[in-house]
Parts: structure tokens; C-alpha cells; sequence
């Protein structure tokens, strides 16, 4: 084994260990290239890179995934889908909007 080959194994395990034992907490600092970020509804217009990555941080969905790629509750504490597929129905959990009121499910 070399030298070169051997430095650059303990380089790498001291990275890795250098993140164990310890809970991250606080804010995530996230840098995106483009204009400053703005809050906008996605289905009106395409979304840059930095509002998008601040709708994902910011907004929550109806349903999302888990870490094993499964569909989990997001906003909707159950759904239903017509035997066609083409038709889904959900029941929104109650939940308040960060000001205060109650979220509807017409907003």
C-alpha cells in the first residue's frame, strides 16, 4: 500500500468521524445562483432555483414522501382515489397559518 493511498484513507475517516456524536441545530444555510428568492405561486409561472429551493424550505404539501420513498401525510390527514385513478379526494387536517386562523380548504 502506498503512502499516498494510505493519507488519503485517514484523511477520509477523520471526515467521516468528524460528523458523529454530535446533533446538527440551528438554521441551514442554503446558497442558490440567481436573483434574490420570492415567494409565488408555482402554478402561475415557472419558479428559479432560489424560489424554489425557499417554497420547499417555506411551503408543505398535501402528501409528501418518507425516507423510504413511501407517501406519507403532509397537510391531508387522508385521501381517497376514484376507481379511475383520475379523481382524489382529501381530508385536510386542522392546522393554522403561521399569523393565526385556520387553514380551509378553500384557501
Amino acid at each position: 500500500m502506498s503512502i499516498r493511498r494510505l493519507t488519503g484513507g485517514c484523511a477520509l475517516l477523520l471526515l467521516l468521524a468528524g460528523g458523529c456524536g454530535r446533533e446538527e441545530t440551528g438554521p441551514i444555510a442554503v446558497s442558490a445562483i440567481g436573483a434574490a428568492p420570492h415567494l409565488v405561486n408555482p402554478n402561475l409561472a415557472a419558479l428559479d432555483a432560489p424560489s424554489a429551493y425557499l417554497l420547499d424550505a417555506a411551503a408543505q404539501g398535501l402528501v409528501r414522501f418518507d425516507a423510504a420513498g413511501e407517501i406519507e401525510p403532509g397537510l391531508a390527514q387522508s385521501w381517497f382515489i376514484s376507481n379511475d385513478g383520475l379523481h382524489y379526494t382529501f381530508r385536510i387536517r386542522r392546522t393554522e397559518w403561521t399569523g393565526g386562523g385556520r387553514v380551509t380548504a378553500e384557501q
